[in-house]
């Protein structure tokens, strides 16, 4: 919305300024809504869901060896 198209509303009174803010107060929760709800699905994976684990993506875990101090190759 560009600033004349806010001073038009706004010059039609507190009514349509208020209907205004209310459109918008509306599309903030829809979208604060559809976040969770994205935010969810991301959190969710094969061990707190019945997800099987090809299903969690590409992630990085962390070696269980012990390096063992040898050199490389020798």
């Amino acid at each position: 919305m560009t600033r004349e198209e806010f001073q038009v509303i706004y010059d039609k009174g507190s009514d349509a300024v208020y209907t205004l803010f209310e459109g918008l107060l509306l599309q903030v929760n829809v979208l604060a809504a559809r976040v969770r709800q994205l935010e969810n699905q991301i959190n969710t994976n094969s061990k707190n869901s019945g997800k099987p684990p090809a299903s969690d993506g590409l992630a990085r875990t962390n070696s269980q060896r012990k390096k063992s101090g040898k050199k490389s190759g020798t």
